[in-house]
């Protein structure tokens, strides 16, 4: 992920469960290099499973699962601005779901 290079700005970019595979300074990284390919009042839609602020875990294959303010906490390093945060459960035994519209 961190080799892929943007070509242009676009009107919107989603990210799905992709910062779980990057370290803190990657993922910040990362986001900086979306928001600098996003055009002027367009958004960047993220969407990752959440754990709760006392949790943190190793899935298989080196994914990591952050809290919600760890996340948060990466979008303002990168000076993204959260403009709105839905939470949504799936199925029971599952770990919550959060979207962030940046």
């Amino acid at each position: 992920m961190l080799s892929f290079k943007f070509r242009r700005n676009y009107d919107l970019i989603v990210i799905n469960w992709c910062l779980g595979y990057l370290s803190d300074p990657e993922a910040v990284l990362f986001l900086t290099e979306c928001s600098r390919h996003i055009r002027k009042d367009q958004y960047i839609l993220f969407l990752d499973n959440v754990l709760s602020d006392k949790e943190e875990r190793e899935a298989e294959k080196g994914q990591r699962f952050r809290a919600k303010s760890d996340y948060e906490r990466l979008f303002s390093q990168a000076k993204l601005k959260i403009l709105k945060t839905e939470k949504k459960c799936l199925k029971r035994g599952y770990q919550p779901i959060h979207l962030w519209v940046l």
